[in-house]
């Protein structure tokens, strides 16, 4: 069963600002970076590569973390994350259809695992919930914490 999961909408435009989005939803983002705006360089990166000093789209994005304390949030099912994602915009419908049109929406689910067969699941009112917001789903289960880390 998942023990942690993480989940995001991001809304990217290689031509429109991210600014707007939150002008739009009435939502703040918990990161964003407009076009632009310089990359940060990666300490990893290979002599000779190059790779572009500034981001040539915009990008907004809202994130939730689930449980990680214990505290009794999380539920069984491994999906808290993104319950909690569908509930900040469960009431946004008609301004992510009007984003939608400019903007590519993406939802990004990741979970850790405490075993190697790690279920999850996402029930029929989650799903409903999903819809509404109306964009696809990335989503990675990983077996070590590193790799929810990588993630964030």
């Amino acid at each position: 069963m998942p023990t942690d999961d993480i989940a995001t909408l991001a809304i990217y435009s290689d031509h429109l600002s991210a600014a707007a989005v939150t002008a739009a939803l009435g939502v703040e983002p918990t990161s964003i970076h407009e076009i632009g705006d310089a990359r940060r360089r990666s300490r990893s990166r290979r002599a000779g590569s190059h790779s572009p000093t500034q981001y040539t789209h915009s990008l907004w994005e809202h994130t939730v973390r689930g449980d990680t304390t214990g505290a009794g949030v999380a539920d069984a099912a491994g999906s808290t994350s993104i319950r909690l994602l569908v509930d900040v915009f469960r009431e946004k419908r008609e301004q992510l259809e009007t984003l939608r049109a400019d903007y590519e929406l993406r939802l990004w689910w990741s979970a850790i695992s405490s075993s190697t067969q790690a279920p999850f699941v996402f029930d029929a009112e989650l799903i409903r919930g999903l819809a509404i917001i109306g964009c696809d789903l990335y989503g990675t289960a990983y077996l070590e914490a590193d790799g929810i880390d990588a993630v964030l």
